[in-house]
């Protein structure tokens, strides 16, 4: 995916299914040259939220959380997390598709 000359690739990294909710990680590349790790994709029921890595600090004593990437321009963000999305969407596929096949079967002696 392309955004304003700047290549965004997106992969997931790992996934877990559970009774109801798959939650997965991410990484995104943009444009070779910066890169975000720990990207949290939760889906439950089919609502699915994508999460940047947060940092949290104490202001006032209060917990205060905060993304540790921030995009410039808005359009770069929906674009990470639409990367992020079509990204999580293949795995699924590809998961499905495993599963479709069976564990023995698709195997050739």
């Amino acid at each position: 995916m392309e955004n304003n000359n700047q290549k965004i690739e997106a992969r997931i990294d790992s996934i877990q299914f559970s009774e109801g909710k798959t939650e997965a990680f991410a990484s995104v590349t943009i444009g070779d040259e910066f890169s975000i790790h720990d990207i949290h994709v939760t889906d439950t029921d089919g609502n699915i939220d994508i999460s940047i890595p947060q940092d949290v600090s104490a202001v006032n004593g209060e917990k205060v959380s905060a993304d540790a990437a921030k995009n410039i321009i808005e359009a770069e963000h929906a674009a990470i997390l639409q990367a992020v999305d079509h990204a999580y969407a293949r795995k699924l596929e590809e998961q499905q598709a495993q599963e479709a096949v069976g564990p023995n079967e698709g195997m050739t002696m």
